[in-house]
């Protein structure tokens, strides 16, 4: 037929014909970006070529992958793109269907029998060796969904690409997806993030002129993060000042479901050691020397070593140039959203307590329980005297690992510690003298600077963990105690200490002490 044979040419010669899609000029910083991966691509040589994308939730990924598939499949035999292939996985329980969709794109054929992975599998490896094609893996989340669908280069013809996108680095490289070839997404900069904003909010390119203000609120919450940008756009457009104000004010307590969702993925693939980690340091440790914060996490049997790396391979972490732990304001918010939702009306039945109302709270009505594992607020919060707590005010928190408080007063005396505390910072510490039942055999981590602390405790106490101690001003201790039981402890800050008279002759033993401060001690008489 005549007219079928001319519309199958102009088909053939439309699909070589490419036209930029409206949709690139409308997506804000996408030229920069798309720039970078277009130079990755390198789809001038014969290679075969596996590229991946990789970053947090809710930067782009998939958009990003999307536009370049639409630039340049028209460059290649076939394409196909494979979308959303976690969620799919998790579904179907395996990725057949997704072998079919990919062997339909790139062989033209109809509905493919494929009974068995390893028969997919097969079928890949064999039937594409000679095709020059474009595929798109979307959001992989493990390396046996990757081994299943482009598990070689060499089941490719040359000059093919294969775009990985996910939140895993440490897929890519296992998958051998060489480290010049993967793309670290990063946030939108203050001018892209301003206009991403705008566009949503106001459908221009800056704020309408009363909303100023409202708008930079909204862009330090979002710090940068497309998802959030375009979900909170789109909330607040058309919406009031008022309800403006009264929409970041429920953000503080309320983020949004929408957001949260889609970070939590990343969240709930962890290990059980490594969102202990992950909690750990969106409420206490943001911003806090990576080797520190190992040093007290190894303490607490979360193999800090591997677990931090594995929050960094996976976007939840980030470590800067000074080797001090960063992590995205939205995934910070995320993991204390995580703690809160524990018990969101009784703080004291949460695993951790940043919250300075919410310490106050759980410490002045021995509200706390046995789920507690952590409490760390300022040190100076608590203003000198003001705070008054009972004896019993901790004894029910015996699963405490982490307590950093400071300027409160014991009048009744203390009772209780809990004996699985690894980091203790009490500033101005009240009493002469710690509960005589407290067994620190698991501390790493002792500070008690301007306490009243006349003597630590009587003998010995093994406290082979114990690597810090600091008594700086504690203007009342007479002596240090016995540190034959403390084999690695690295660092004992006494300055300041002006009645300090004795220190134990067994800090000689200490191969790995480091630091010795002993400034300002007027009283001493001897040295060991």
């Amino acid at each position: 037929n005549e007219s079928e044979f001319i519309e199958e040419i102009v088909n053939v010669i439309s699909s070589k014909i490419h036209t930029e899609p409206k949709t690139v000029k409308e997506l804000v910083g996408i030229e920069s970006r798309l720039e970078k991966l277009r130079f990755l691509m390198g789809t001038g040589s014969t290679d075969v070529r596996m590229i991946g994308i990789w970053g947090m939730g809710g930067l782009g990924k998939t958009t990003l992958a999307r536009v370049v598939y639409d630039l340049i499949s028209h460059e290649f035999y076939a394409s196909s793109f494979l979308a959303d292939v976690r969620e799919r996985f998790e579904k179907e329980g395996s990725v057949i269907s997704l072998q079919k969709q990919l062997l339909s794109n790139l062989l033209k054929l109809g509905d493919i029998s494929i009974w068995h992975v390893d028969d997919g599998i097969n079928i890949i490896g064999s039937r594409l060796r000679q095709q020059k094609v474009l595929l798109v893996i979307d959001d992989v989340a493990d390396v046996e969904q990757l081994q299943s669908l482009a598990g070689k280069r060499d089941w490719f013809g040359l000059g093919s690409r294969i775009l990985i996108t996910t939140r895993d680095k440490q897929l890519l490289v296992a998958h051998e997806v060489d480290e010049e070839h993967i793309l670290n997404l990063d946030v939108l900069n203050d001018d892209e993030a301003l206009q991403l904003f705008s566009m949503k909010a106001f459908k221009s390119h800056q704020p309408v002129e009363e909303y100023v203000e409202l708008s930079k609120r909204v862009l330090n919450y979002a710090s940068g993060l497309p998802l959030a940008l375009k979900v909170l756009g789109s909330f607040l457009i058309g919406r009031s000042v008022d309800q403006w104000r009264s929409a970041l004010e429920r953000l503080k307590r309320d983020p949004s479901n929408k957001i949260m969702s889609i970070l939590q993925i990343s969240f709930d693939g962890l290990q059980d050691s490594e969102k202990k980690i992950f909690l750990d340091v969106a409420c206490f440790f943001k911003q806090k020397n990576r080797d520190y914060v190992t040093k007290i996490l190894e303490g607490c049997g979360f193999f800090p070593v591997i677990g931090i790396e594995v929050l960094i391979e996976r976007s939840l972490l980030t470590v800067d140039d000074y080797n001090t732990l960063g992590m995205h304001d939205l995934l910070q918010e995320l993991g204390q959203l995580i703690v809160t939702r524990q018990s969101p009306e009784e703080p004291g039945k949460r695993s951790r307590l940043w919250r300075q109302e919410e310490v106050r709270h759980v410490l002045t009505k021995n509200a706390g329980s046995e789920v507690v594992e952590g409490m760390i607020i300022d040190v100076h919060f608590f203003l000198k005297n003001e705070v008054r707590l009972s004896a019993k005010a901790f004894s029910l928190m015996t699963n405490l690992r982490f307590l950093n408080i400071g300027n409160v007063q014991l009048p009744e005396g203390l009772e209780y510690l809990s004996n699985k505390l690894r980091l203790l910072n009490w500033h101005r510490y009240p009493l002469k003298s710690l509960p005589s039942n407290l067994q620190l055999d698991k501390i790493v981590e002792f500070q008690m600077c301007y306490s009243h602390i006349e003597e630590l405790w009587k003998g010995i106490k093994p406290l082979n963990t114990l690597k810090v101690m600091k008594l700086s001003h504690s203007e009342n201790l007479i002596k240090t105690p016995n540190f034959i039981e403390v084999p690695n402890l690295e660092v004992l800050d006494l300055k300041g200490c002006t009645s300090l008279r004795e220190i134990h002759s067994s800090l000689l033993r200490h191969n790995k002490l480091i630091l010795l401060n002993l400034k300002g001690c007027t009283s001493l008489t001897t040295l060991p």
